[in-house]
C-alpha cells in the first residue's frame, strides 16, 4: 500500500504512538482486568513488531485506548470528573478534569499554506539532510487532532541506566485498584499501599496524609527496591521534592504542567515514494514533550536500551522498525527505520531545527494529501 490517500493514514492511527500521545479517548470505565489483559497483549506485540509505520514515532510505549477513572470515589459516573490513569500501562495520568482540552477534529493533516506561517509549526520544524539517510525525501506532514490541553505529565519520572530501571509517579488520582487478581497490601511511607504486578512492571497506589492519592509504576527493580526508593522521597502536595531523589536515580525533565500545549506534530519521511513494509525508509518525528522517556522505561525496562543523542539521554527500541527517541527543549524527537541503534543515533545527531520557509522544506512534497480548509475551520 502506498502512503497516499486518507486510507493509508487512518489505517495507521491505532498504531501511531505520536498520535496517541495527544489523544485520550472520552469513554467510560472499562473492566480493569480486561485492560490488564490488553496490556499483556501489547507487550507481546512490542517484542514481535519488526516493521515501521509511516508516521512520526515519538512515544516511549504504545498507548492504545485510554482508561478513564473517577477523580474521586464520591463522583464515579461518566459525567463526573475524569482522568486517565497510568496504572494500566496504556494511558497517562491527568491531574486536570479534561475540561481544559478543546477539541476540533480527529486526524487532520494541516495544509502547507497554513503550517508554513504558523508558529506551532515553526517550533517543531526540523530537518535531517537527505544525503545523511541515503534516501530521497518522501514527504513532509504536519498533523493535528485540533486539541490544545495542559500537559498530561507525571509528578516525577526517574531512571537509572545501569541497572536499567524506570520509575514514574503520578499524583492526584482516584483509587485505581478494585480487588484485581494478584492485588496485595504492602507497607509504604508509614501507611498501607496496594501493589499490583503487571507484565514487566509493578504498580503501587496509596494516599498521603494530606489526602493526595499517588500511583507509581516501576520496572527493572523489585518490590523492596521500589518501596525503599519511595520511602526516601519527600512528597509535597502533588509534587516530588527534587533534592529528595536518592542516588543513583536520575530525573527526567518534565514539561510545564501549567502551560497548554498544542498537539501539532511534525514528520518527515525519507525513502522510495511507494511506501512498503519492506522499505519503510527513515522517519523523523517531532512533537510536544508530554511523557519523558523515563515514563516508557517505567512501563517495561526490558524493551529499551539507553543511549545518548547530543548528550541528551535517549532510548532505543526495536519495534516500529527500530527507533531512537530523545527529549530536548520541551520537544520530543524520534528517528525510526533501522534496527541499527548506532545508525539511528548518528542520524539523530544530524537533525537540525530549520525555518518553515527553508528551501529544502519547500521543495519536499506533501506526505499526505490535504485540503484547503484548516483543521480549526473544519472542526465540528
Amino acid at each position: 500500500m502506498t502512503p497516499t490517500g486518507p486510507r493509508h493514514h487512518s489505517d495507521l492511527d491505532e498504531h501511531d504512538p505520536l498520535r496517541a500521545l495527544a489523544h485520550v479517548p472520552n469513554t467510560t470505565v472499562p473492566p480493569v482486568e480486561g485492560v490488564h489483559r490488553r496490556a499483556a497483549v501489547i507487550r507481546r506485540g512490542h517484542r514481535r513488531a519488526k516493521v515501521g509505520v509511516s508516521a512520526g514515532v515519538l512515544a516511549s510505549a504504545l498507548i492504545i485506548g485510554g482508561v478513564l477513572v473517577p477523580q474521586s470515589d464520591s463522583n464515579p459516573g461518566p459525567r463526573g470528573t475524569l482522568q486517565a490513569a497510568s496504572f494500566n500501562g496504556l494511558a497517562r495520568a491527568h491531574a486536570d478534569t479534561g475540561g481544559d482540552c478543546k477539541g476540533a477534529r480527529y486526524g487532520a493533516n494541516v495544509p502547507r499554506q497554513q503550517w508554513v506561517s504558523d508558529p506551532r509549526a515553526a517550533e517543531l520544524a526540523s530537518w535531517l539532510p537527505a544525503e545523511a539517510t541515503g534516501e530521497p525525501v518522501r514527504g513532509i506532514n504536519v498533523h493535528t487532532d485540533g486539541v490544545t490541553c495542559r500537559p498530561l505529565t507525571p509528578a516525577a519520572a526517574l531512571y537509572t541506566e545501569a541497572p536499567k530501571q524506570g520509575l514514574s509517579l503520578w499524583a492526584d488520582v482516584a483509587r485505581p485498584f478494585r480487588g484485581e487478581q494478584g492485588l496485595r497490601s504492602v507497607q509504604l511511607r508509614g501507611t498501607t499501599a496496594e501493589l499490583l504486578p503487571l507484565p514487566g512492571n509493578l504498580m503501587l497506589s496509596w494516599t498521603e496524609p494530606d489526602g493526595t492519592r499517588w500511583v507509581v509504576q516501576g520496572s527493572g527493580l523489585d518490590q523492596a527496591a521500589i518501596v525503599a526508593t519511595l520511602d526516601d522521597l519527600v512528597l509535597q502536595g502533588t509534587s516530588v521534592e527534587p533534592a529528595s531523589v536518592p542516588a543513583p536515580w536520575q530525573q527526567s525533565h518534565l514539561p510545564d504542567a501549567a502551560s497548554p500545549y498544542s498537539d501539532w506534530t511534525w514528520q518527515v519521511e525519507y525513502g522510495p515514494s511507494g511506501y512498503t513494509q519492506d522499505a519503510p525508509g527513515i522517519r523523523l518525528g517531532v512533537g510536544p514533550l508530554v511523557e519523558p522517556i523515563a515514563t516508557g522505561v517505567a512501563r517495561g525496562a526490558d524493551l529499551y536500551t539507553f543511549t545518548r543523542v547530543n548528550g541528551h539521554p535517549a532510548t532505543f527500541f526495536t519495534d516500529l522498525g527500530g527507533c531512537v527517541r530523545w527529549d530536548e527543549a520541551d520537544l520530543s524527537y524520534g528517528v525510526c527505520g533501522s534496527q541499527d541503534m548506532d545508525l539511528l543515533v548518528d542520524l539523530a545527531e544530524q537533525v537540525e531545527h530549520v525555518a518553515t520557509t527553508d528551501p529544502r522544506l519547500q521543495a519536499a512534497p506533501d506526505l499526505f494529501p490535504t485540503n484547503d480548509q484548516t483543521p480549526e475551520a473544519s472542526a465540528d
